[in-house]
């Protein structure tokens, strides 16, 4: 009965709209039931103007809405593998752990990791999931948020990523949230699974504005 009070009250993950904490400002909702996800997007669509071009300068790329910070290339992850070329699965869980298909709050989606952003405007996914643009690069994830939020305060509200276990192809070693993230330390935490070849990154109870960004480091082997 707790789990479906909780449910009811907000989703990242997930916004909440309890404990002193922010709706999502653009997706006012008639009620408080979560919606349907949304259709699941394909590689193909073109669900944003981003340019993810990332340049070398440490420059910050726009998107005509929110500034995307862009680190110096090669000062986020580490490692001499890459994740380009390889696939990843995401999708969005709440309010509680462990992440599985019974506080799934999105529609898993799969792509392949290359140049562009992999993930823009993630709510298509989710109707109550909070608005962000989420990157899977050579070697880091960033997620820049679109909106202000505050993430609901559960055992678990956030991100997985499933990456594939084959035994040949770039392999991930460690994640770690990279101090290059603007959100306070402790904020966010980072799991990673090499058994299963899944990454799970825990936002319950973070707060944060338009175009705060959160970088996941990774360290690849070839």
């Amino acid at each position: 009965m707790l789990r479906h009070l909780l449910f009811a009250l907000g989703i990242a993950g997930c916004s909440s709209s309890n404990n002193h904490t922010t709706q999502s400002h653009d997706a006012a909702l008639p009620d408080a039931r979560v919606p349907d996800a949304q259709p699941v997007a394909t590689a193909d669509a073109s669900l944003s103007s981003i340019d993810a071009t990332v340049p070398t300068d440490g420059s910050i790329a726009t998107d005509g809405n929110a500034p995307l910070h862009v680190p110096d290339a090669g000062k986020v992850g580490t490692g001499p593998g890459s994740l380009i070329g390889s696939q990843v699965t995401f999708s969005v869980h709440c309010c509680f752990a462990p992440a599985g298909d019974d506080n799934l709050k999105s529609t898993p989606t799969t792509m392949t990791i290359g140049p562009d952003v992999e993930y823009p405007a993630i709510r298509q996914l989710g109707a109550m999931v909070i608005n962000a643009d989420v990157d899977v690069a050579a070697n880091y994830i960033r997620v820049t948020y679109r909106e202000d939020f505050t993430a609901y305060d559960g055992t678990f509200d956030g991100y997985q990523f499933a990456f594939p276990t084959a035994d040949e192809g770039p392999h991930i070693v460690s994640a770690t949230v990279s101090p290059q993230s603007d959100v306070p330390t402790g904020a966010a935490t980072v799991t990673w699974n090499a058994g299963t070849g899944k990454l799970l990154v825990d936002i319950a109870g973070l707060a944060g504005t338009t175009s705060t960004t959160l970088y996941i480091a990774l360290e690849v082997t070839e």
